[in-house]
């Protein structure tokens, strides 16, 4: 009997020891995604055009939009899709400006940061640099540009 009571009272306190820990939450996956190339063709965009890319021999096209500062439309490919982007805020300047467009499902969005360079009068053109900040269902990959506008 003493030595039941020794072994209750033994459980007792080492139930009182051990305290529960409710697992921790998982970390949240990263969504891994791809900003690809435009295709020939890519975009249904007329009159004036901005095309950027990602690197100086502007053989990587990956972004263009409609060179218009409210109501424009942009093009990405993302993961293999072409996705179409409504321009949703646009603040421009002789030097430069930014420029954001959103996808309808709020999926996806493209920040436009850029400088305005050179004019080129012989070809209605204005060359421009700048960064592009691509958020895909949360993720975010920057991209130095180069690129430009022409009409």
């Amino acid at each position: 009997m003493k030595h039941a009571a020794a072994l209750t009272v033994v459980a007792i306190v080492l139930a009182g020891c051990h305290s529960v820990v409710p697992d921790a939450p998982a970390a949240p996956v990263p969504a891994v995604f791809s900003v690809d190339d435009m295709a020939d063709g890519d975009g249904n965009i007329t009159g004036c055009t901005t095309t950027l890319y990602r690197d100086t021999t502007r053989r990587h096209q990956i972004f263009v939009e409609d060179d218009v500062e409210s109501g424009g439309v942009g093009y990405i490919r993302i993961n293999g899709q072409l996705l179409k982007l409504d321009l949703t805020r646009s603040s421009h300047s002789d030097t430069g400006g930014l420029s954001v467009f959103t996808s309808a499902d709020k999926d996806v969005q493209v920040v436009e940061d850029f400088l305005t360079g050179a004019a080129h009068q012989e070809s209605d053109s204005v060359d421009s640099t700048g960064s592009l900040s691509v958020t895909y269902r949360g993720a975010v990959q920057s991209f130095i540009f180069t690129g430009g506008t022409a009409c």
